[in-house]
């Protein structure tokens, strides 16, 4: 089954066949034990003490023994079959419902990955937009007091008289 992409379990299909292995198992042990009687009926007391017919019954009675031992065999078989059957059942459905959970899993990862790349894309918009790139966000200096919005003069400039208004802090534009 390995490699085989159109192996699939069918749970419904399995639950309708596991009952016709206990079935199976029934008439075969039902079998088993009528056959087993058949040989504890073949006696002396039905056949006789005569040569041939006592020489029939050995032979009747060592043939239904065997076939008894070999129903016997058939049903430990078929015992064990179902119980690998329904730990087979139960191995695949674990792993179908860990295989799904891996699946959700990859595609909630794939959508918040989707999620994040178009905010980043947005948000690379909105800085080229503003006439900045990625790059000029993660070298400014941090507290240099440069403003993103553009320069700015902290102390008035040369046109400016002094003190004629309000200090202002670096970063903070003058009203």
């Amino acid at each position: 089954m390995t490699g085989n992409a159109d192996a699939a379990y069918d749970h419904e299909l399995q639950e309708k066949a596991a009952p016709k292995v206990v079935e199976t198992w029934d008439a075969v042990t039902g079998s088993r034990k009528h056959t087993s009687a058949l040989g504890s009926a073949q006696t002396s007391t039905f056949w006789g003490h005569e040569e041939g017919p006592t020489a029939i019954r050995i032979r009747s009675a060592d043939m239904f023994d065997a076939v008894s031992e070999l129903l016997n065999r058939e049903t430990a078989m078929l015992k064990d079959f179902e119980e690998k059957m329904h730990a087979a059942m139960t191995r695949f459905t674990g792993t179908e419902y860990e295989n799904a959970l891996g699946f959700k899993e990859t595609q909630a990862d794939m959508e918040a990955q989707s999620i994040r790349s178009k905010e980043q894309d947005e948000y690379t918009a909105l800085l080229h937009k503003i006439g900045l790139t990625l790059e000029d966000i993660i070298h400014l200096p941090v507290g240099s007091g440069t403003s993103t919005t553009g320069p700015q003069s902290s102390s008035g400039g040369a046109g400016a008289p002094s003190g004629s208004g309000p200090a202002t802090q670096p970063g903070q534009k003058k009203i």
